[in-house]
């Protein structure tokens, strides 16, 4: 028994592992081509449909799809709204359990971890490779799953759990509580519903209990969801919070509609099975069939208010809001000119979140909002967007002027991008160096002081956006080459005990604080000429 119970933790381990790889290799793609695929798969009803049946059969679990399609939202490479609906499909692709008894389910899950491990790379950058961590995501989601389904069937299937379902037959309610349990353990409502069928056919369930079993998986799987998704909030909160929502209104509505059946003259569920086949099989896999078909069109009715539901009660996180456009989101049909109004607008949001990244190594920040790696991924996301959005400017019949503001646009945003990186790259380098030397980290305080400043500086000058401010900036981002040389040799002197190691860090430290006041430099240098060609055209 402690063996079996091992495989199942190392399932769920396993499959936490593949939700995150999937959801950050989602989010961190910067294929135009890439995330326009995933953008037209969603939009038309014919391919949320076959997706979402797709997904369903394939994983036999909606919770599980649910957690593969919550990485295209929080990516944003698919709206909500039709990830929501491509979940619904999804319910009714479970009850194809036909077709997973088809085909060698876990070899294929195998075939997919060996595949995508041997082609397996840890740069993101290039279409190939974000492609395959995102089906080694999902192989290792899969295969976490069949774990725990395997090994719980082992628990379900002994003498205790067999007791507890004759134990059950006893009482609905109870009957019921052990329907969500079972929906738990096996990771499948399917299952649970196949589960039961020998009860059904021996009679040990009369045809009320075999109702109450299957509509217990709704909850169950509403429950599921939710202890797998604890950790979750935000963007990537919303669908699997639809999720839960979805199955516990199932739930009830199957139950209520059981209950009228029995109280009233009414022919609903139970009729219609009946009416339609006296195989007890066939039965159970209509009763299954037709409780996802009618939850899903119970849900579909008022998806609008749903979709306002999570998106309150799951609110995008700061890091998520960094990564949204405000000014240029939905205004690409606008003339260049004031795209590339909007887009400086846009600028000085990133500008106002450079600062942050210093929190983490600035002892007088006691709270720090979010870690420089997720800001960085933030800020990259929002420079990427807008980067592709100049591009599509060249479409336009554009004048010398224009041109010539585009093109400054670019430069400047690229400075910001390569500061975005390197101040990355700073923190964290600071923060290794200053973990393994803690007598020492107080020797690069004044260094990430003067950038702080200068970053804080930055953001000053674009909000007054003079040429006297951008000046004044120029003077302050002078070459400090021979200063940071001085503060190498002094510090690795007086620091006899440095590994050759901690002094490469410093020299890096050093280095990168030089590159950030460089790239300071070049974009104050690009916002002073913009400044000053507008006074000069006026």
């Amino acid at each position: 028994m402690l063996e079996t119970i091992a495989y199942i933790l190392a399932g769920i381990g396993l499959f936490f592992v593949g939700v995150r790889n999937v959801c950050d290799t989602l989010q961190s793609i910067t294929s135009l081509k890439v995330r326009k695929m995933f953008s037209n798969l969603s939009n038309h009803k014919m391919h949320q449909s076959l997706w979402g049946v797709l997904l369903g059969m394939i994983t036999q679990s909606s919770s599980t799809a649910s957690f593969i399609v919550t990485g295209l939202v929080s990516g944003r490479l698919i709206p909500l709204r039709n990830a929501m609906k491509i979940i619904l499909w999804a319910e009714i692709g479970t009850t194809f359990l036909v077709f997973l008894a088809a085909i060698k389910y876990k070899i294929a899950i195998l075939f997919l971890l060996a595949l995508t491990g041997m082609l397996y790379e840890s740069d993101t950058t290039t279409r190939k490779s974000q492609i395959t961590k995102i089906f080694f995501g999902i192989g290792l989601l899969l295969f976490g799953f069949h774990f725990v389904q395997t090994y719980a069937h082992i628990i379900i299937e002994s003498e205790w759990g067999t007791g507890l379902l004759k134990q059950a037959t006893t009482s609905y309610i109870f009957l019921f509580i052990v329907g969500v349990l079972l929906r738990f353990l096996a990771q499948s409502s399917s299952a649970v519903a196949l589960l039961a069928i020998p009860l059904y056919s021996s009679g040990l369930i009369d045809i009320v209990g075999i109702q109450l079993l299957v509509y217990s998986t709704f909850l169950g799987s509403g429950i599921t969801t939710y202890l797998y998704s604890a950790k979750m909030k935000g963007l990537t909160m919303q669908l699997i919070l639809f999720k839960i929502v979805s199955d516990i209104i199932g739930s009830i509505v199957m139950v209520l509609l059981l209950i009228l059946e029995h109280n009233t003259t009414i022919p609903l569920i139970e009729s219609m099975i009946q009416n339609l086949t006296s195989n007890t099989t066939q039965q159970v896999a209509f009763l299954f069939a037709s409780a996802k078909i009618i939850q899903v069109i119970v849900i579909s009715l008022p998806l609008k208010y749903f979709e306002n539901l999570v998106k309150r009660y799951s609110p995008p996180t700061n890091v998520e809001d960094i990564a949204e456009l405000q000014y240029l989101n939905g205004q690409k049909q606008l003339e260049p000119d004031a795209v590339i109004k909007l887009g400086y607008m846009e600028t000085s949001r990133i500008l106002d979140n450079l600062p942050h990244y210093l929190d983490s190594v600035r002892p007088e920040i006691t709270t720090v909002k979010t870690t420089p790696n997720k800001l960085n991924l933030a800020i990259s996301t929002i420079s990427f967007e807008m980067d592709n959005i100049i591009k599509e400017l060249y479409r336009h019949p554009l004048n010398n002027s224009t041109t010539e503001s585009i093109v400054r646009f670019q430069q400047q945003l690229g400075s910001i991008s390569s500061l975005n990186d390197t101040l990355n790259e700073f923190v964290m380098t600071h923060f290794q160096f200053s973990k393994t030397k803690t007598e020492s980290a107080g020797s690069l305080h004044n260094i990430t002081e003067s950038l702080h400043v200068l970053l804080v500086s930055m953001n000053d000058s674009i909000e007054g956006d003079t040429s006297e401010d951008y000046e004044l900036l120029i003077n302050l981002t002078l070459d400090r080459g021979p200063m940071m040389e001085n503060f190498r040799q002094r510090y690795i002197k007086k620091q006899n005990e440095l590994s050759s190691d901690e002094q490469y860090q410093i020299m890096r430290i050093t280095e990168l604080f030089q590159r950030s006041v460089w790239l300071i430099n070049n974009w104050a240098r690009f916002m002073y000429k913009k400044v000053e060609d507008n006074a000069n055209a006026s």
